[in-house]
């Protein structure tokens, strides 16, 4: 079997975004539709995204730059808060650094967290939580923040987080691009 290669590895620009396909108008939460012949079984049991959008302005023009810089991340329901940036650069950026100290923020609503992740070019770059370090954790494990080193850092690469609470809901931030200066 051919594995795909990565769009992150070829240089593809992306910015995360969350949704909902439950064809009903509860962005965000549960679609509890169920449907009679199937012995009334829910037929979309799982539940709708959430897009997020860091706006310097709440007006439609402060939007819409904001989603054209990349400053977004998506969750799966709950809405857990997520901030990457390195070096004062923010989520979704392209920068030029001479190493990658990686400031990550994740605070989730229903406490605990219990794994981040660090994702470099498609393949996890960095584990805490479960079964990986605890550092970065406050006592209940409702925050995570944490300044990470690359040390393997060489040339370019893009780099996004992803955190999963105790429920299974996850966050994902949009990816920081970053060429060696």
């Amino acid at each position: 079997m051919e594995r795909r290669p990565n769009v992150l590895q070829h240089g593809y620009r992306l910015g995360v975004i969350g949704d909902s396909d439950s064809h009903c108008t509860t962005h965000g939460g549960f679609a509890p539709m169920a449907y009679h012949l199937w012995s009334g079984r829910t037929l979309f049991p799982y539940v709708g995204g959430v897009a997020a959008v860091y706006a310097r302005e709440s007006t439609r023009t402060g939007l819409f730059e904001a989603i054209r810089a990349r400053r977004r991340y998506a969750t799966s329901c709950e809405k857990i808060l997520v901030w990457t940036e390195l070096a004062g650069a923010p989520m979704g950026l392209e920068i030029e650094s001479s190493s990658v100290d990686l400031d990550i923020l994740f605070s989730c609503t229903h406490e605990p967290l219990i794994q981040v992740l660090v994702i470099k070019d498609g393949k996890v770059a960095a584990r805490f939580g479960d079964f990986g370090q605890a550092r970065g954790f406050d006592a209940k494990r409702k925050t995570f923040h944490l300044v990470w080193h690359d040390e393997e850092f060489s040339a370019e690469s893009a780099y996004y987080v992803r955190a999963t609470q105790f429920d299974g809901d996850m966050a994902w931030s949009s990816p920081i691009r970053i060429r060696l200066t």
